[in-house]
Formats: structure tokens, C-alpha cells, sequence
């Protein structure tokens, strides 16, 4: 009897042992909590590039509630200031998936000299629109720094009441929008009677404050704003722009007569620019977006070279002022919307050089094209700027041929020449329908033609065609990456994928990942065709004993990038060859493996089914052999090989390499080969590889189910 009740007990410890970590191998979120006073730094870890929401509270009321976007190493931390000597609960949710910890605040014996927070500071707001009083609320707790934006959008989402905030500018309330009583109204607000002249985003609010906001059809004058005096240059330019689309959209208007209005037109932006102030920045791109719709009007009107000269040189001076006005150092909003503007007008000109046929006008334009799009990308790259990653160099361009059924661009044989000679990586090109992220070189650096691009978008797909020369490119030399919008209400997301319809009616997963950002799915694709976005569930019945690794597994599986080796059997424990490996990783890029290659090794033959995975990988500059002349396909790849082959593809994706102290905390640090030393700083750095036990292994075998880690962790990288 004794011995069975020392047997219950032990099976009685061991499995509450285990519950904590079979707790966070589910949830797969990791929590951290340091104390400094009152102050706690929470520290978040789970998937890369999701949304996450926090909520710190204890039994009676919530202390901290914020929202944002893991990192691209899937961290994010937050500050809250919480009263000593209490316990709290800290709940996070990333994407869906959910883990709590308690947070016990340690009574200190030094001196806060900060305000008591169990003190509620509270303000009031007050909503006015042109039909009345919309809200009016008093005693409203804040938010430790909360800012007059971010308590106004969440007092309006907790009454239900609709509003438009354009990145921190408030457009509409409850469907009262701006130029609703002509072009001087609009939302304005006000604190404690004073009218900031910064964003609501900027202004942190405190104790006692009263937030106003109230709706002028008088640029403020009707509410008791301050006078704004708009400049005269401004009004003048914007009687040019209005005389100009008046003459555009004339059907009876010469050639002459647009080409007249345009010079006027880039003339008084010129003159406008070169004496504005900073005040004036905001209502300068305003009118560039009416003049870009000018210019996008005078486009359909050209006939004549001389017509098509124009549009695209007024485009590119318009776009040359703006860029010389808002510099590096200005407000990432106004940065933002110089690149829109810019990629519009770059779209414009880039239209307006097919109708050209001088070869010195032509060269002369795209030339320019080419430097002020990367001149403001560049500026677009600092703001958005990853500590990891180089920002490479690119270039943004609008379709501008867009209706609700199709939209076409037409990416020129010069363009797509100067490109490559230029050392531009990318070409970004945007549109409603879907976006692209395009190597100069997709179609091989020696370009034999114009290509067109053409975009369908239908109730449930996307259809994406490239022709050449009249015919229709189905197979790229090189992938693409495609950025379709998915608002799509699903749990969860790591089983969407994209599929391409065959003609015939079948279907081939193609893969992605969903950015919840931009409600979109971006993936890479080297076949063209019917796109649709579906859920592909997966479920494998033997991975009880890998929980770690099942999320990773399914969504690679879902994607059609790892398959099972049957529908039910995954084998996680089994090793995997460097044939298997190398067909994984061309199915993930998305390679062409139909292209001529010139094999030296002596040990793979045509007719294996691995041959053109392994063919594509090594056309890439991405694996090789044993040695000169062996590849060995049946031998197990080892952990050390897989880095350097993970670390090129980072590196390839502008990824930076890292020091070797990244590798220090390994004790086998010495046993990794001198050759795959860089790709394992960086796949280490990057979290893709991690080890166990403080060891690397770089000789050991990779089972299945830690490639599909691996590959799951690296494909979210590359996809942004």
C-alpha cells in the first residue's frame, strides 16, 4: 500500500512539473517584469510582426490598456506605473493567442518622489459637430501618457460612435467630415480653451484637463480659434491648379493650351515653395495632390509627343520642389504623404515616357524618374528604419491606369535597364488592386522588351498577367512578391494561404503571410494567374511529444511548403536529407526549377525527384556540395549546414550580418566550421536557430520538426 501511494505521489509531482511548461509551450508567449520604484518594464515576446494587445489589472479596475505590432524578432515592451505592494494580473493576447503573469510590485524603502498611483487622474471631453452635441463626458480616467488622440479614439470606440483618423488627423465624427460645409471646415480641438498647433497625437494629457473637440466651417474663426491667415501664394496657387483642370478637362482645348496651363501650374508651385514657411507644408501637399490629378487628367488627353513631354516633366518638377521642401528631418507624416504623392506623379511620368519617342527626352526622363523616387524612398527607408536590416535601394511607382476592373502599368525596357545598371534592388509598385515588390532582373538583366503588368480583381480573387512582346509570361525567371489585400475574419491566421486556379480547375498552394497591418497577404510567386487567399487546416496526429514545434508545422504544411508523409503522419523526430532540404527551401522561395542549370556533381541524376529543387537552389548561390564533383542528396543535412544555407537567404534579404559574440553563449561555439560561422551570427542573431542545452550543435542532424521551425521563423522573416 505504501509503495503505491509513493508511486501516486511521484506521478503526482512529476505532472505538476510539467504543467508550467506544457502552459507556455501552448501559448508560446513569454512575459518579463522589472521594477525600477513604481515603474514596471513588461517585456514581450512571441510571433514576429503581429498585433498585440496588454492589459494590466488587479480585482478592481484596469491599470494600463495599450495596443501594437511585435517587432521583427517578435518583442515588445511597455511601461506602467503600478502602486507598491500589490499583486497584478498582466494578460496579453498576440493575434489571437493569449498568456497572463502575475506582476508583484515589491515594497520599497526608497523614496518616490512621483504622484500616488492609486490617485486616478481624470479629464473631461466634449464632442461638438455641426448637428448638435455629440458627446459630453466628464471624469474620465487616463492612460499613463496618453495622449488627447488616443483617449478621444477610445472613448469614441467604447460609445460605438464612428470616426476617420488619417494617421493622428481626426476627418469625421459620427459622419460629420471635414469640407462637409466647404473647403474651410473640418474637426478641430482644443485644451483647457487653448488650440495646440501640434496633432492630438502629440499632446500628453494630465489631471483636470478639458478636451474640446468642435467642428468649423471658418478654418476655426466660428469656434474662437486663433486667426489663421492663409498665405497669398497659396491662394494663388490654387487658382492655378483650378484654371488648369478647367483647361485639362476641356475637350475643346488644344494641345497648346494644356501645355500652357501646365507651365503656369509649375511656375506658381515653384514660386509658392520657394517662399512658404513651415505652416504652409500641409496645405502645399493638399494642393499637390489636385494638381497630380491635373496632370493624371492631361495623360489621357496626350496625343502629340510634345503633350507627353510635358505631363511627365511637370510631374517631375512638382515632385523635385516637394522633395527639396520636407527633408530627413521632417514629421514622418509629412514624409509619408511626400511618397505617396511622389510614387503618383513617378507613375505619371513613367506613362507619359511610352508615348515618347526621342531617345534623348526619353533617357533624359527616366533618368529622373529613377533619382528623385529613390531620393524620396530613401527618405521614407530613415523613418522606417530596422537596426537589423540595410534598407537596400528602391524605387515606388503608382499604376495610374486604373478603373474598377483592371489596372496596367507598362514597365519599359529602358526603365527596367537603367534599373539594373543603377543598382536599384527593388521596384515597388502599388495599387488598389494589389502591390508588387520586383527585382530589376525578374525576367533575366538581359530585357528584351517593354512588360506589362495587369491586375483583375474579381469578388472573391486576383488576377495577375505580365505580357511581353503581345505574349503572356506565365512563368517568371525570378519570383515576385505579390501583396493582395485579405480582410479576411478568421482565428487563425497561420493557415491562410494563397492558391493559384489552373485553368483546369485545380489548385496549387502557393503560401504567404498575413500582414495585420495592412490586412493583406504578401507571398512570392514565379507562376502568374488566379490568385485567392483560403484556410488550409492542418492536423497531424503524431505530434504530441513536439508541441513546440506544432504551430510551426501546420502553418508550413497549410502553406504547401513541408508536407506530412502522410495525410496524418508527420514523423517530427525523423532526420532530413540535403535533398529534402534543399527541395523545402526552392518550394519556400518560390524558385523557378524548370530553368538550365549546369550541374557539376557526379552523384545526381535527371530523373530523381529532387533534381530541379536541387538544381534552383544551387543556381541561387544557396547550397553546394560535399565537395567539387559530390553532393551527397541522401545524406542528412547537420545544423551547421542549414545555418549558412538560413544566413544567405537573410543576407540576400538585406538582412545584416552580426558579430561572433552572439555565438559565445554556445560552449561548442568552437566546433562550428569556419564556413558556417556567418550564417550562423546571423540566424543565431535573428532567433531562427537557438540551440539547446547552451550548445549549437553544428555537426548534429536537424529532425523535421526543428526545419520546420526553422523554416517557419525565417519565411516570416523575408516576407516584410
Amino acid at each position: 500500500m505504501r509503495k503505491n501511494m509513493q508511486r501516486i505521489m511521484s506521478i503526482m509531482l512529476i505532472l505538476l512539473l510539467l504543467i508550467p511548461s506544457m502552459v507556455m509551450a501552448a501559448s508560446n508567449i513569454s512575459i518579463d517584469c522589472t521594477q525600477k520604484n513604481n515603474e514596471a518594464l513588461i517585456s514581450i515576446k512571441g510571433t514576429r510582426n503581429r498585433p498585440v494587445s496588454i492589459t494590466i489589472k488587479d480585482d478592481f479596475r484596469y491599470y494600463y490598456i495599450d495596443q501594437g505590432i511585435t517587432d521583427d524578432l517578435g518583442k515588445i515592451e511597455v511601461e506602467a506605473t503600478l502602486e507598491l505592494d500589490k499583486t497584478y494580473d498582466c494578460q496579453v493576447n498576440i493575434d489571437g493567442t493569449t498568456a497572463a503573469k502575475k506582476i508583484i510590485m515589491k515594497k520599497s524603502d526608497a523614496p518616490n518622489p512621483g504622484p500616488d498611483p492609486s490617485e486616478d487622474e481624470m479629464v473631461d471631453l466634449y464632442i461638438k459637430g455641426y448637428k448638435g452635441v455629440i458627446l459630453n463626458e466628464s471624469d474620465i480616467i487616463i492612460n499613463k501618457n496618453e495622449s488627447a488622440l488616443s483617449l478621444t479614439t477610445r472613448i469614441l470606440d467604447d460609445h460605438g460612435i464612428e470616426y476617420e483618423n488619417r494617421k493622428g488627423y481626426i476627418a469625421s465624427i459620427d459622419n460629420q467630415s471635414e469640407f462637409d460645409k466647404g473647403k474651410d471646415s473640418g474637426w478641430m480641438f482644443s485644451v483647457n480653451g487653448k488650440f495646440p498647433d501640434v496633432g492630438a497625437g502629440s499632446v500628453r494629457l494630465k489631471d483636470g484637463d478639458s478636451i474640446k473637440w468642435l467642428y468649423t466651417q471658418d478654418l476655426g474663426a466660428d469656434i474662437g480659434a486663433p486667426a489663421f491667415h492663409r498665405d497669398a501664394n497659396l491662394d494663388e496657387l490654387s487658382k492655378v491648379i483650378d484654371e488648369a483642370l478647367k483647361i485639362v478637362n476641356n475637350k475643346n482645348s488644344t494641345e497648346k493650351e494644356i501645355i500652357k496651363a501646365l507651365d503656369n501650374m509649375v511656375t506658381s508651385f515653384e514660386d509658392t515653395i520657394a517662399d512658404s514657411k513651415s505652416g504652409d507644408i500641409k496645405d502645399i501637399l493638399k494642393e499637390s495632390k489636385k494638381a497630380s490629378k491635373v496632370l493624371l487628367n492631361a495623360l489621357e488627353a496626350v496625343k502629340g509627343e510634345e503633350l507627353a513631354i510635358k505631363v511627365g516633366n511637370s510631374a517631375i518638377s512638382i515632385t523635385k520642389a516637394l522633395n527639396n521642401l520636407i527633408d530627413d528631418k521632417s514629421n514622418k507624416d509629412l514624409i509619408e504623404e511626400l511618397s505617396k504623392i511622389a510614387e503618383e506623379n513617378m507613375g505619371i511620368a513613367l506613362s507619359s515616357s511610352v508615348k515618347m519617342e526621342d531617345e534623348d527626352d526619353l533617357n533624359k526622363m527616366i533618368d529622373a524618374i529613377l533619382e528623385l523616387s529613390v531620393k524620396v524612398e530613401d527618405k521614407l527607408s530613415k523613418i522606417n528604419e530596422n537596426p537589423n536590416r540595410n534598407s537596400g535601394k528602391s524605387i515606388r511607382i503608382k499604376m495610374v491606369d486604373e478603373n474598377d476592373d483592371i489596372s496596367e502599368i507598362i514597365l519599359t525596357k529602358l526603365l527596367l535597364e537603367k534599373t539594373i545598371d543603377k543598382g536599384i534592388d527593388t521596384i515597388k509598385i502599388s495599387s488598389e488592386k494589389s502591390s508588387f515588390e520586383i527585382a530589376p532582373d525578374f525576367m533575366s538583366k538581359d530585357v528584351k522588351a517593354d512588360i506589362k503588368i495587369k491586375l483583375q480583381k474579381r469578388s472573391n480573387s486576383t488576377w495577375v498577367r505580365f505580357e511581353q512582346e503581345g505574349k503572356e509570361l506565365n512563368n517568371l525567371i525570378n519570383p515576385v512578391k505579390i501583396i493582395m489585400p485579405c480582410d479576411i475574419n478568421v482565428n487563425d491566421k497561420d493557415n491562410l494561404t494563397v492558391v493559384l486556379v489552373n485553368e483546369d480547375g485545380t489548385k496549387e498552394l502557393i503560401g504567404g503571410v498575413y500582414d495585420a497591418q495592412t490586412k493583406s497577404m504578401r507571398f512570392l510567386t514565379h507562376k502568374l494567374g488566379e490568385f485567392r487567399v483560403e484556410v488550409n487546416n492542418i492536423g497531424f496526429k503524431d505530434l504530441s511529444n513536439h508541441k513546440w514545434a506544432v504551430e510551426a508545422i501546420n502553418s508550413m504544411a497549410a502553406k504547401g511548403i513541408i508536407g506530412g508523409r502522410t495525410a496524418e503522419e508527420f514523423a517530427p523526430a525523423a532526420n532530413i536529407t540535403r535533398a529534402e532540404f534543399s527541395a523545402l527551401i526552392s518550394r519556400m522561395l518560390k524558385y523557378n526549377e524548370d530553368l538550365d542549370t549546369n550541374l557539376p556533381f557526379k552523384d545526381l541524376t535527371a530523373d530523381k525527384w529532387y533534381y530541379k529543387s536541387i538544381k534552383a537552389a544551387y543556381r541561387n548561390g544557396l547550397i553546394n556540395g560535399k565537395s567539387e564533383v559530390i553532393f551527397d542528396p541522401n545524406g542528412y543535412i547537420t545544423r551547421e549546414e542549414m545555418s549558412k544555407i538560413i544566413g544567405t537567404i537573410l543576407e540576400k534579404n538585406l538582412y545584416k550580418g552580426q558579430d561572433k559574440s552572439v555565438l559565445m553563449k554556445f560552449s561548442d561555439v568552437n566546433s562550428i566550421a569556419p564556413w558556417a560561422e556567418e550564417g550562423a551570427k546571423i540566424t543565431v542573431y535573428n532567433e531562427i536557430i537557438k540551440g539547446s542545452n547552451g550548445k549549437f550543435s553544428p555537426k548534429a542532424n536537424a529532425t523535421r520538426a526543428e526545419t520546420a521551425v526553422m523554416l517557419y521563423r525565417l519565411y516570416d522573416l523575408i516576407m516584410y
